[in-house]
């Protein structure tokens, strides 16, 4: 014997078919959105990568150029102590120098007044 769907059963099987499409599209759309935030994540970490080796090379220069200022802070602070000897030494010769001018002008102007 044949049996017949009725209209409900008709009707809810079109509903069926209808939901199951609407759920295909909707995973479809949901993988695609996936591997489009895959695709965007794997091209956000090679930036960063590449940013991120970048900013390692520059933080191993800086290391380098400091130790290398360290070492010529270190030389001008030698010299700086070296130069202000020296300066003061000068000074004092200036002071030597300066009392021998007064005095061999005082004799100059003694032979002068003997002529």
């Amino acid at each position: 014997m044949v049996e017949y769907a009725t209209r409900e059963e008709l009707h809810l099987g079109a509903m069926f078919e209808r939901l199951d499409s609407r759920i295909t599209l909707l995973a479809e759309g949901i993988l695609g959105v996936r591997d489009e935030l895959k695709a965007d994540l794997r091209a956000t970490e090679e930036r960063l990568s590449e940013r991120i080796t970048i900013v390692e090379d520059v933080v191993r220069q800086n290391s380098v150029d400091i130790r290398e200022n360290r070492t010529a802070i270190f030389q001008n602070r030698e010299a700086i102590v070296e130069n202000r000897a020296a300066i003061r030494e000068n000074r004092d010769a200036i002071r030597e120098n300066r009392v021998a001018i007064e005095a061999l002008q005082k004799d100059v102007a003694d032979i002068r007044g003997r002529i």
